[in-house]
């Protein structure tokens, strides 16, 4: 159109926006063209101007002035600079058509004659410029549908992309059996993933058949929990996950974390993790705490009842001693001493079922010890059953306390004796095994085992996964106290060892015990017969809180020969040791409880080694004694290298404990 119809062109068109953005500029000088654009953009045409392109958006009417006159001019200037410049361009004639198609109008074809050309538009150019600008609106319409049906598919083959790869990612989750997820309708499970099936042990099947329904797979308990996530998702879109359990197609229970979202139809879809191992996990850590709550009580208990047990176990001896063996009483008494030290194996067998027992391991061959128990286990078992021993063919030595290893046959026959009818048999094997090393650096290492064997009415898988817990028994009330294979596993571990069960229903069980082989050199399979309890003439400072306890040990020292000085605390004891020495008798021995209100045995250790470096004297040893026999205790006696006895002690074994504490030290001193 430029130079045959005009020697300025321009187009400006409407965005969907509403602003007007001017298209393209033409003239035959391109210079001339950058000029016309600076001048659109510097001096752009206010929205209600009556002349020129916002006039023709606005009426959609063309605008034809033949002569652009001076008043014109001067109505369409924003400026003194902007007048100058219209007026420098030399404008003569105008057309402004509209760009109408389907009754809108798109833009506007404008068309400017100057003094180059000198020509003036009439009513025949206006009418070609109009024909003009149809075509060129036909053809912007066109070109604005195209590209919009190009958005459009654009956005639907994005949208369609954004819902493949949501559809990939759910089907990845769906299918992964991370979770359990199932589809339901208010009602039942409408669709589940394999993860939910394998939770709940049904099938796609059972699915179809609609066989999954809310009153079938939630316990009672559960189903409050169940509308609250249910009122939540109503509210809020989803619910926060919960614990609950779902009931499997077999009538157990599975424990799982639940949620869930609603749709807007009522459907929705809900997901669940199995937690079983999560809830097996801290239920174990709450039998930790309890076993540990249980064995802090036990070592406070066992060192009460010790200390009352120490003057029955005293006074029946000193009873015993005084009663000829015809004496119509001494029977009676002799009963009160084991009842006494039966009470005192009650309390250790406590200690050993929370792991506080103070062990005296030494080397022992369980073929002797288990044929010199023996005679005590058939009593144990009655007259109605068997035992049949078979030791191993070569010694079986470990290192491992013997009163122990008694009390673990005694357990499991007893508890072999309740399980087994009239007529049963028990039987007890010791042998010898290589097994893969649990130590680093080793291939295998040497183990003995111990099996004990009934033809019992035997457990199932559930009584076999409880028959180590606390308290757990199969007797009836009042019948068992549910420690026995508690007490077995405890003292067996703190040994070194592991202990297994296998047993089925009507087959009897087996528990078998492993042990760490110690080697035979000083293995002894019997108990050692005591010798003549020795005495001495030595002062010794016995020091307790217990009067009954301090009555029992002193007079039972005297007897022996001992020069016998008490103190009822560590403050007395000092006092008591400068005495002795004022007296031209010092203290050759200390005999002190370890746990007392107004201090204890390691406080009385340390001041009486300052006292005796104050005084120039060789330290004293010291023989603790305690009826609680902790891990705490058996550390710190172990570290100080002292001497320990257990209460409720047999007033002959602290003789000869004291006379070789005694002669140990003197031998260290050269004297």
């Amino acid at each position: 159109m430029v130079p045959a119809l005009a020697d300025w062109c321009a187009v400006d068109l409407v965005e969907a926006s509403g602003e007007v953005r001017r298209l393209a500029v033409a003239h035959a000088d391109p210079a001339r063209e950058r000029w016309a654009w600076e001048l659109g953009n510097r001096y752009p045409a206010p929205p209600d101007s009556p002349v020129g392109v916002p006039n023709v958006l606005r009426t959609g009417a063309p605008e034809l002035f033949p002569e652009i006159t001076e008043a014109m001019i001067s109505r369409a200037t924003l400026g003194a600079e902007h007048g100058a410049l219209l007026r420098a361009l030399d404008l003569r004639s105008y057309i402004g058509a509209p760009l109408t198609a389907h009754g809108r109008t798109l833009g506007v074809l404008t068309l400017v004659t100057t003094g180059e050309s000198g020509r003036s538009y009439g009513a025949g150019d206006l009418a070609l410029v109009m024909e003009v600008a149809a075509r060129a609106a036909i053809a912007v319409d066109n070109a604005r549908l195209h590209r919009a049906e190009h958005a459009a598919r654009a956005a639907a083959e994005a949208t369609l992309e954004a819902l493949r790869a949501s559809e990939h990612r759910f089907r990845s989750i769906f299918e992964s059996g991370m979770l359990g997820i199932g589809f339901w309708d208010g009602e039942r499970v409408t669709e589940a993933n394999a993860a939910f099936l394998a939770m709940l042990g049904y099938t796609t099947e059972d699915v179809a058949a609609g066989a999954l329904r809310r009153e079938r797979l939630t316990p009672p308990e559960y189903r409050n929990a169940d509308l609250r996530a249910r009122e939540e998702c109503r509210l809020h879109g989803s619910c926060t996950p919960y614990e609950k359990e779902f009931y499997r197609k077999d009538g157990s229970r599975i424990p799982v974390l639940a949620g869930g979202t609603l749709f807007e139809s009522g459907a929705g879809v809900f997901f669940m993790l199995d937690i079983s191992e999560r809830r097996a996990a801290i239920e174990q850590l709450q039998a930790a705490q309890r076993m540990e709550a249980v064995g802090r009580l036990a070592g406070g208990v066992a060192h009460e009842i010790n200390n009352a047990l120490q003057g029955v176990v005293g006074f029946s001896r000193f009873a015993l001693r005084a009663l000829d063996p015809g004496h119509p009483v001494r029977a009676d008494v002799e009963q009160i001493e084991r009842s006494a030290f039966r009470a005192a194996s009650i309390t250790q067998q406590l200690l050993a079922y929370s792991r506080r027992q103070l062990l005296h391991p030494a080397p022992h061959d369980l073929n002797g010890v288990v044929s010199t128990f023996a005679p005590m286990l058939r009593q144990a078992l009655g007259p109605e059953l068997s035992l049949e021993i078979r030791p191993a063919d070569e010694a079986a030595v470990v290192l491992a306390d013997r009163g122990q290893i008694e009390q673990v046959l005694l357990n499991l026959t007893l508890n072999a004796r309740d399980a087994m009818g009239s007529g049963g048999r028990l039987l007890i094997e010791v042998g010898r095994l290589q097994v893969p090393a649990a130590s680093p650096g080793l291939e295998t290492e040497r183990m003995v085992t111990l099996t004990v064997s009934d033809d019992g009415h035997g457990m199932d898988s559930t009584m076999l996964s409880q028959i180590f817990d606390p308290f757990f028994t199969t007797k009836p009330p009042g019948q068992g106290t549910g420690l026995g294979l508690s007490v077995v596993q405890g003292i067996v571990q703190q040994s070194g060892g592991r202990v297994s069960v296998t047993s089925t229903p009507g087959a009897g069980a087996s528990f078998r015990i492993l042990l760490p082989e110690a080697g035979t050199g000083t293995a002894s399979g019997e108990a050692a017969q005591s010798p003549a309890t020795p005495g001495g003439s030595e002062t010794i400072l016995l020091v307790d809180d217990e009067e009954g306890v301090r009555l029992v040990a002193a007079r039972f020292l005297a007897d022996h020969g001992y020069d016998v000085i008490e103190a009822a605390t560590p403050v007395e004891a000092l006092q008591a040791l400068t005495a002795s020495l004022e007296r031209g008798r010092p203290v050759e021995l200390i005999i002190s409880d370890i746990v007392m209100p107004a201090g204890g045995g390691e406080a009385l250790s340390r001041a009486a080694a300052a006292w005796a470096e104050r005084n120039g004297r060789p330290a004293i040893p010291i023989l603790f004694m305690s009826g609680r026999s902790n891990d705490e205790i058996a550390g710190w006696t172990l570290e100080t290298r002292a001497a320990f006895i257990q209460k409720p002690f047999n007033p002959d074994a602290l003789a000869r404990m004291a006379r070789d504490v005694i002669d140990v030290e003197r031998r260290a001193r050269g004297r």
